[in-house]
């Protein structure tokens, strides 16, 4: 409601100082950025002409697992994986999995497809398997589910999930702003929200049980009477198609915060609303992956996408120019451009992507 009552005082304010009839209207965010724009676009369709919503977080099931994990580690210090060891990980992925997408350019393009026993390389304990197996399982308990992520860029899970110390260090029940710089983001999120939803002295580590069907219905119950509607409908989004509105998703494929097969998940639920499925889909939504991304930024691949996606939507309504592919420039990439102009390799693998899932990944320029 907030994103909306500043819209119309916006518009109305542009619209009066530059007198203009019509003005185009865009929103674009990441995160909860991404989420405000998916609800902007399904609840107040006429407000923007074009969207952009990146990895946007459209289900609480999120911070359900966020809580899940942060216990399982708090309770086992052992299972914590050092930054090093996913270091150790994610060159064992990237050197028995880069060609499997059919370009070795340093990128997994199809993270979601690659399965990977992180057990043979025999660097982890029993503890520690049990919480990556956590991460790529997701979860699926009484009703509440979250797929698991992708492993193609580990080392992306101390900022989310590990933390960059030892579980011992994240100073709970009462944690504090020097420890929690240590601490990942996902212990503080699902911290900052069960204490909102339970009170401010709730300590999940001791009171929660993720095994307790009663617990979960009970965190369930609290989410939908502050946030109604905190798991987006992809029907919702339908009345933006019929305003003729355009919308970008787009994701890092490596996205250590909110996993991409939960978006891959929502789009493919709006395309199974439409009569020609994805097809008729990408006549007003289209959905990019950007290989070796992370959350809204960070990681190997590139960074400019969101810019991409703003000036490929802004074609798309005042133009009409769908896009086929976001081609973010060589130069916005950490670590050198992975993919050559002439590579036909990795043309195949952005095609090869939107056959099987409707996505299209993002490439360099031709």
């Amino acid at each position: 409601m907030g994103v909306h009552v500043v819209t119309v005082s916006t518009e109305q304010l542009t619209s009066a100082y530059y007198a203009h009839r019509h003005i185009y209207t865009y929103i674009a965010g990441c995160s909860g950025g991404g989420r405000s724009a998916v609800d902007e676009a399904s609840l107040y369709p006429h407000d923007y002409d074009g969207v952009v919503a990146g990895a946007p977080g459209i289900n609480p099931n999120n911070i359900l697992f966020f809580g899940q994990l942060t216990q399982f580690l708090l309770r086992h210090p052992d299972g914590w994986v050092s930054p090093a060891t996913l270091a150790v990980m994610e060159s064992a992925v990237l050197k028995a999995k880069d060609a499997s997408d059919g370009a070795i350019d340093g990128l997994i393009w199809e993270p979601w497809v690659i399965k990977f026993n992180f057990a043979s390389l025999g660097i982890l304990n029993p503890d520690q398997l049990t919480a990556v197996q956590m991460i790529q399982r997701g979860i699926n308990d009484f009703g509440s589910t979250y797929p698991g992520y992708t492993i193609s860029n580990p080392t992306g899970w101390s900022a989310f999930l590990f933390g960059v110390t030892p579980p011992t260090s994240w100073a709970v029940p009462t944690p504090t702003p020097p420890n929690l710089t240590a601490a990942p983001a996902g212990f503080i999120v699902f911290d900052t929200w069960i204490r909102g939803l339970f009170g401010l002295d709730y300590n999940f580590v001791t009171q929660f049980n993720f095994s307790d069907p009663a617990d979960i219905q009970k965190f369930q119950a609290a989410v939908n009477l502050v946030y109604p509607g905190a798991k987006a409908d992809p029907a919702n989004l339908l009345r933006f198609q019929d305003t003729g509105g355009k919308i970008i998703f787009w994701q890092g494929a490596s996205d250590n915060a909110i996993t991409v097969n939960d978006t891959i998940r929502y789009y493919t639920q709006l395309a199974e609303l439409e009569h020609g499925g994805f097809r008729e889909t990408q006549e007003f939504a289209r959905f990019f992956i950007a290989p070796g991304v992370q959350h809204c930024g960070g990681g190997i691949g590139p960074q400019d996408v969101p810019d991409q996606a703003l000036t490929a939507v802004q074609g798309w309504v005042e133009r009409g120019i769908a896009p086929a592919t976001l081609a973010p420039s060589c130069s916005a990439l950490i670590r050198g451009c992975p993919c050559s102009r002439a590579e036909s390799r990795t043309r195949r693998a952005s095609t090869s992507t939107t056959r099987r899932t409707g996505v299209a990944a993002s490439r360099c320029p031709d």
